[in-house]
Order: structure tokens, then sequence, then C-alpha cells
């Protein structure tokens, strides 16, 4: 594996925790708002692993495929577990139900842009671009789906850098993107 393909990597699961982390406390905070549902009671047990709380996802859906809550929750242990085809799938049913869920398309991004599916990631940010353009967030993973097509689009991934540093000046966000405008993410 070369250098380059190397760093890529690394980057891109620096930025998938950084945006899942980031996008669950957002859902995690607006959870009642933005999905219309109460928050879930407190759990004094110890929580299911993840197999079997899947498991208990799966049920639910078979029995209302539309449940947002649960292909969202669904989707994030596909994320933790690193499969991305499954969770990029439980992502795209959910957005398919709440496509104006800026929070959501960023997590349905970042599994794409793991999953190496750039082209999609960079539909799926410039949608969630056009509903929160003041995101730095979505402008710097869009940079980087950008900076990764075949052939990449160099001026449009420094674009999207640049306006991260416009909108988020001195924030770690501004610091990362200054350093993919300096070649850390040059193809």
């Amino acid at each position: 594996m070369s250098y380059a393909a190397k760093r890529l990597i690394i980057l891109l699961m620096a930025w998938g925790l950084i945006v899942f982390v980031g996008v669950t406390i957002r859902i995690n905070m607006n959870a009642p708002a933005a999905l219309g549902v109460t928050a879930a009671p407190t759990q004094t047990a110890t929580p299911a692993p993840a197999a079997a709380r899947a498991d208990t996802l799966q049920q639910a859906l078979e029995r209302n495929p539309n449940d947002l809550p649960s292909l969202m929750e669904l989707g994030a242990i596909y994320y933790q577990q690193s499969d991305w085809d499954r969770a990029t799938l439980m992502y795209q049913r959910a957005a398919a139900l709440d496509a104006t869920n800026v929070d959501l398309l960023a997590h349905l991004a970042a599994a794409q842009l793991y999953g190496l599916r750039f082209a999609q990631a960079r539909d799926t940010l410039t949608s969630a671009v056009a509903l929160a353009p003041r995101r730095a967030d979505l402008h710097l993973l869009l940079g980087l789906a950008l900076s990764r097509l075949t052939p990449p689009d160099t001026a449009g991934a420094r674009a999207e850098w640049q306006r991260v540093i416009a909108l988020a000046p001195g924030t770690d966000l501004a610091t990362q993107a200054q350093g993919l405008l300096n070649g850390g993410a040059n193809p």
C-alpha cells in the first residue's frame, strides 16, 4: 500500500471519527425536535452488545420499514463496526425518509467516504451543504470527497477547504483545512 493511500485512510478514519462524534452529539441533542420522538429512557442495566441491539433493530424494521430512529441507530452500529456497505444502506434508507436532516446526511457521507464511494459522498455532501451552507465540517468533508474523485477535482476541493477557514477561523477544522491546502491530501 502506498504512502499516499495510507495517509488517506488515516485521514478519513480521523475525520470519520470526528464527524461521527460531532453528529452523534448533535443528533442526541436534537433528537426530540428533529425526529419527532421523545428521548429514550435512561437504562440502568448494562447495554446490550451491538449484535443483540442490531437484531432488535432489525426486528423493529421488519415491523415498520420506515422507523427512522431504528434505521439511524442501526446505521450507527454498522458504522462503528466499520461495515461501510450496511451503514451506507441504513443511512440511505433513513435519508429517503428525511432528506433534510443534515446530520443524517453527514453520517451517510462519512460512511460513503470510508466505503470509497467518493462520487456518492460528493453528491450527499452537496445536498447537505445546500441545506446548511455555514457548516464548516460539511465543507471539509466535501473537499475530501472532491479530492478523491477520479479524476480529482483539486480546484473544487481547495475551494471547499478555503470555505472552512472562512467559516470557522481559528478552529481545529480550519487548522485541518489549512493542512489539506498545504498538501495534506493532494491526490
